[in-house]
């Protein structure tokens, strides 16, 4: 079944390709000559070009899907990567056609991926709402229901580019009967995030205050993650919304400013020389990347606009869904089958042995 799931990816994807999407908007003089610079730029993978005469100037149905498109390619995930990818996957015994998706793309990303994706899937939905790709009982037109897909293909792969974030997937989905440490600590932080009264029988978390970065003008409670072994500790930020949750983070950074990001430090020597782990949300005006909002969204309806092109992968969807809420005593069936963090958090638990 599952080759045949990929199979359908791998077409569909192609016929996309071919075909493009968002149809004709007055190619004609100028706004034509525009229009095929920018199907040039984005044919040759020149997607800074595309943004820089774009962002902020994006007018059109097809400028906006060309900017949405670039930023996706810059992210890493390009339509050929993404068909490159899919393939590949068929090749793999282990796990349902999501699962291998989701752990092939997770180290695919570049190192914007998750901004990057998620102002591409921004413009998307300007051109079709999230509302209308996940309504599936709503008449789309055949460019809409291009938009749903590429929306949906953008969302898997800001769960899969998170959860590499996270840890090891492939600890996750393969079960090689191995705990991936970093994981581990990872699910501490969610279940640190809403409060899980059952927190301190498996993790050992120190919270370290709030931290507040001047460019972004956010705060947030730093805490630190402490295991036995490797390298001994891990550090999250936690944001104060009304739902707390774990802050995808990158490198280590000055609170007061965001260009000294590094990679190259040291848990020890960062600290110690005034660094904290940096969030990737860098202005005020910039949408914070955290676990809910990338994980538990796509979970509960943002990879249906995937699943909509055919039963098959739907059904392979929430398949995937079905295996979390078991995980937590829950059933597919049940009235009410919303996933929370508490539900991945668990999941990834059970899954990371």
């Amino acid at each position: 079944m599952k080759s045949k799931i990929v199979t359908f990816f791998v077409l569909i994807v192609s016929a996309l390709l071919v075909s493009g999407c968002g149809g004709s908007e007055g190619n004609e003089g100028d706004e034509g000559e525009v229009a095929l610079e920018l199907q040039y730029f984005l044919d040759e993978g020149k997607y800074g070009s595309v943004i820089s005469l774009l962002e902020g100037k994006a007018q059109t149905k097809n400028q906006k899907i060309a900017l949405g498109a670039a930023y996706i390619g810059r992210a890493g995930f390009s339509i050929s990567k993404i068909i490159e990818v899919i393939a590949s996957s068929a090749n793999d015994t282990n796990g349902s056609a999501t699962s291998t998706l989701i752990s092939n793309l997770s180290s695919k990303g570049s190192a914007t991926a998750l901004s990057d994706l998620t102002s591409g899937k921004r413009y998307y939905n300007e051109v079709v709402s999230a509302e209308l790709c996940a309504d599936e009982n709503q008449t789309k037109t055949i460019p809409q229901t291009d938009l749903c897909f590429f929306s949906g293909l953008a969302s898997m792969a800001r769960l899969a580019t998170t959860m590499g974030y996270l840890g090891n997937i492939e600890s996750v989905f393969e079960q090689d009967g191995t705990e991936d440490i970093k994981m581990k600590a990872s699910t501490c932080a969610m279940r640190y995030a809403f409060e899980d009264e059952n927190l301190s029988d498996d993790c050992d978390i120190t919270s370290d205050g709030n931290v507040t970065f001047v460019q972004s003008n956010t705060t947030y409670e730093a805490i630190s993650v402490n295991s036995a072994f490797e390298d001994g500790t891990y550090d999250y930020l936690i944001t104060y919304d009304t739902v707390r949750s774990s802050v995808v983070t990158s490198g280590y950074c000055r609170l007061n400013d965001f260009s000294t990001r590094t990679d190259i430090l040291t848990r020890t020597v960062a600290r110690a020389s005034g660094y904290y782990v940096c969030p990737l949300k860098e202005t005020v005006e910039s949408e914070e990347l955290t676990v809910n909002n990338l994980i538990v969204d796509a979970l509960n309806g943002d990879l249906d606009a995937v699943g909509a092109m055919s039963s098959s992968s739907q059904e392979d969807i929430d398949q995937l869904r079905a295996d979390i809420l078991e995980a937590n005593g829950r059933n597919i069936t049940d009235e009410n089958t919303t996933i929370t963090a508490e539900d991945v958090a668990k999941y990834l638990d059970l899954q990371n042995q």
